[in-house]
């Protein structure tokens, strides 16, 4: 009866551990898909591909990069204005004698765009199995950054004012971001974004990416 009794509790702790195994087996695996940003339980073994359902999940992370910057414009460029003063409010001026006045300002500019992932949506983007299909908005020009620093004054004859400083400083703006256009800047965007972020999503745990930007 002790032999029995003993045959018994040995099978049964057997089994017991068994179970502990398979059980710790999968809350390890659990634990470890988590760090890629899917469910575990989600995965479908039936046909032996990989099925990933977390749409959600990739949306999130997907605006958490917000601005994706993919191309760059640089330039540097030589200002210059030269205007007649009628010497208002000097003694020039008060005997009606105009003069001439001229400044050359030496300036850097760069020209950003991308792509703002913030506009995707769970509609742009297309889960199947192991293949990710997402749709882009169209890339766009975020900021043309001219600082303070990227300006040096290289000539600056007669009175020119704050305003007429400035001025000069916005028409410049607005040519470097029209030179960037013409140059091709949001082409070399999509261009660049497009491959860019196959690799990054590659990243995510996806074998095939399919990146759209009509």
């Amino acid at each position: 009866m002790g032999k029995i009794f003993s045959f018994f509790l040995k099978s049964l702790m057997s089994k017991i551990v068994g179970l502990l195994l398979i059980v710790g087996l999968f809350v390890g695996a659990w634990l470890y898909t988590q760090q890629f940003g899917f469910n575990f339980f989600n995965l479908n073994f039936g046909r032996g591909d990989l099925k990933i359902d977390n749409t959600a999940n990739i949306v999130e992370k997907v605006k958490e990069i917000s601005e994706f910057t993919t191309a760059c414009y640089y330039e540097e460029a030589v200002l210059k204005d030269k205007k007649t003063d009628n010497n208002e409010g000097n003694l020039l001026g008060l005997v009606g004698m105009e003069t001439s006045k001229e400044i050359v300002i030496l300036s850097k500019g760069k020209v950003r765009a991308g792509f703002d992932l913030s506009k995707i949506n769970a509609e742009n983007i297309n889960i199947s199995g192991d293949t990710l299909s997402i749709e882009l908005p169209q890339p766009q020009i975020f900021d043309i950054i001219t600082n303070p620093s990227d300006y040096e004054m290289y000539v600056e004859d007669g009175k020119w004012s704050h305003d007429e400083i400035s001025a000069l400083q916005t028409e410049y703006r607005n040519q470097l971001q029209e030179k960037a256009k013409e140059t091709g800047i949001l082409t070399k965007a999509k261009e660049a974004g497009k491959k860019r972020l196959e690799s990054l999503f590659m990243t995510f745990g996806f074998s095939v990416v399919k990146v759209k930007c009509e």
